[in-house]
């Protein structure tokens, strides 16, 4: 179910459909075409770039429902998994471990998973884990 909703990260291109599961509070899943040709393998130019906007720290407490959001999306094998961490404060190891399950899950379906705009800190916390290397971090 579609909603505009006012507190919606700046940025977002217009014409972008948000759908906002109510059990996910603080976190937009938004669909639109792909604009990029990133994949780890041909995919269908079709298949739709799914992003998600996070706004709340991903910490242990989150991961189950953070991880059944990001599960979902990975289910409708998209080109492009983006997840926007710009509003994310903080990310710990139980959350690192769950975004390499979902990068090796979108690698293995020919897609790539993306984390955009990460915060210095959590540039540094991913840094530390050494998954730099692993996540396409933009």
């Amino acid at each position: 179910m579609p909603s505009a909703r006012a507190g919606l990260p700046a940025g977002l291109p217009s014409g972008t459909e948000v759908i906002e599961p109510s059990q996910f509070r603080g976190m937009f899943a938004t669909w639109r075409p792909n604009p990029w040709n990133m994949q780890s393998a041909p995919a269908d130019p079709e298949t739709p770039a799914i992003e998600v906007v996070i706004t709340e720290e991903l910490d242990a407490a989150s991961v189950a429902r953070f991880g059944a959001l990001l599960h979902e999306a990975a289910d409708l094998q998209p080109s492009h998994l983006v997840i926007d961490l710009a509003g994310c404060p903080f990310i710990d190891a139980a959350a690192i471990g769950m975004l390499l399950d979902v990068h090796r899950r979108m690698w293995s379906t020919g897609g790539r998973l993306t984390l955009r705009s990460p915060s210095p800190r959590i540039t540094r916390t991913l840094q530390l884990a050494r998954v730099d290397h692993v996540l396409h971090v933009s």
